[in-house]
């Protein structure tokens, strides 16, 4: 049973979030990390099935081709390799070098994908926009939150108490479904105003905390990642071409004495290999002039 009745939540307007000295994953901020510990592939890759964006199938594919062992980082840009999926999320996912205070933005598409890539970089404690996740991705999410992360949502949900202590409230919100819960002696709270619940034992009392709030406002900006294949892969694949977009298995090895190339292209489905041919499918050739636009 997951319990984290340290966390505070923040039900406040849009746009409007709590100041600490932590992390950021909001609506609006800033480009998410290029890439993330390969060690968590499989946590990643199952944040894109709550979103929606891959399928089971899809997942054991890339998590066999890809693989989570061994050190080191995993960067988007090279995923685009295995699925056309990381081409989307790798314009969002670009900021390579630390700054003194990430604020990272939220991909509309992918609310799980981009606070599990933010965790996955964790530095320190975040403020973590939920406003976007249902109840099955906030579940998920809570998995790799610390004690000290702030959730904050711009409308009031039942489903994030079992995890809180603290709850604080915009009184501007539509707080109909939780007044009815509350003592008489709490309910007429001022408006335009904010109020600190404790939770105890399922019971509310206020707390005399205050809390200071910053606004994150703009827009994404995506920006067009890099070709990935390496100058050999560009090579194989031009040799593929030139010969009328078919080759013999043995006639490809012979010229490269390596099978792990041809390995890597078939399994990024750039290449198809079918009864002793080799021939380019129309990924490959997709991937073949973006690399040639890249040289020109």
């Amino acid at each position: 049973m997951l319990i984290y009745i340290a966390m505070k939540a923040f039900f406040v307007k849009r746009g409007i979030y709590p100041k600490f000295k932590h992390d950021y994953v909001v609506e609006f901020g800033s480009p998410l990390p290029s890439g993330f510990p390969r060690s968590y592939l499989p946590d990643v890759l199952f944040s894109l099935i709550l979103d929606g964006l891959i399928t089971v199938n899809e997942f054991n594919r890339l998590a066999g081709i890809i693989g989570d062992d061994g050190d080191g980082r995993l960067f988007l840009r090279d995923l685009i390799l295995y699925s056309d999926v990381f081409l989307e999320l790798s314009k969002y996912c670009y900021q390579e070098k630390e700054l003194e205070q990430n604020v990272f933005w939220i991909i509309p598409y992918a609310p799980t994908f981009s606070i599990m890539l933010a965790l996955a970089n964790r530095r320190r404690n975040f403020v973590i926009d939920i406003s976007f996740l249902n109840t099955v991705q906030l579940q998920y999410v809570l998995r790799y939150c610390s004690l000290y992360d702030v959730l904050v949502c711009s409308y009031f949900r039942w489903d994030i108490l079992p995890y809180v202590s603290k709850i604080i409230l915009d009184t501007r919100l539509n707080l109909s479904q939780l007044l009815p819960k509350l003592p008489v002696s709490i309910r007429n709270f001022a408006k335009n105003d904010f109020i600190t619940l404790e939770i105890k034992n399922g019971d509310f009392s206020i707390c005399n905390d205050t809390y200071e709030f910053i606004e994150f406002k703009g827009k994404r900006v995506p920006k067009e990642p890099e070709p990935t294949l390496s100058g050999k892969e560009y090579d194989i694949l031009d040799e593929v071409l030139n010969s009328g977009g078919i080759v013999t298995f043995k006639m490809l090895y012979e010229v490269l004495k390596d099978i792990k190339p041809i390995v890597k292209l078939v399994n990024a489905s750039l290449l198809e290999l079918r009864q002793g041919q080799v021939s380019i499918t129309g990924r490959g050739l997709r991937f073949y002039e973006a690399g040639r636009k890249k040289s020109d």
